[in-house]
């Protein structure tokens, strides 16, 4: 291996394990004035973990696509509940959990989507009357940075433990639209984080 490609290897590593680590604690952040009542946590597999925020009693329900890290999770939170589940299939979500929840949280999921609108409506239904669905994903610069910054440093996406590259990227209009227009969900609140790089979407049933 040469200088290069040893070089390449280190970044690629370096922002595996700290970048990851700190925009997943960010985005928990986040969403976590939101969390009440049962939880159910979509793409679960992140670096931090929402169960960690809930209180005493608040049920948790965690679903990632990765079978590896759902096995682990278990071991690690047995007190939780985590489902192998490619919420991309219809009716796969709501057959597997068969539950609804005060809660419904997708971070960082969705720009991952080929049909996010799939996943959308299961939420919908799973959703109890008043739930809220929870919504966080990067704005167009967000992305747009982040693509540079991965093909400056040439960051390959393979070489990045478990990563999906993303399918597509919102705006406020695009989001509110693909809720409220398409899956009848009402739009609660809408903000910017991360200096604009990321975005918080609230809608309710």
């Amino acid at each position: 291996m040469n200088s290069f490609s040893r070089y390449t290897t280190f970044i690629t590593n370096l922002y595996a394990r700290t970048g990851a680590t700190y925009l997943s604690k960010k985005r928990s952040r986040a969403v976590k004035p939101w969390l009440r009542g049962d939880v159910l946590d979509i793409g679960c597999g992140g670096e931090s973990s929402l169960a960690d925020l809930l209180e005493t009693g608040q049920r948790y329900v965690g679903v990632d696509i990765q079978k590896d890290t759902i096995e682990r999770l278990k071991v690690e939170k047995p007190e939780c509940e985590f489902y192998c589940v490619d919420v991309e299939e219809e009716g796969r979500l709501c057959d597997i959990v068969n539950s609804q929840f005060d809660t419904i949280v997708a971070i960082a999921v969705i720009e991952h989507l080929q049909n996010p609108a799939v996943l959308l409506q299961q939420c919908k239904t799973m959703l109890r009357p008043n739930g809220q669905l929870v919504i966080t994903t990067p704005t167009p610069l967000g992305d747009k940075l982040m693509r540079t910054f991965k093909s400056t440093l040439r960051i390959k996406h393979e070489e990045i433990e478990e990563y999906s590259p993303h399918v597509t990227n919102f705006d406020e209009q695009s989001l509110s639209d693909l809720l409220n227009r398409d899956n009848q969900l009402e739009v609660k609140c809408y903000r910017r984080f991360e200096f604009g790089l990321n975005q918080l979407i609230v809608a309710s049933n």
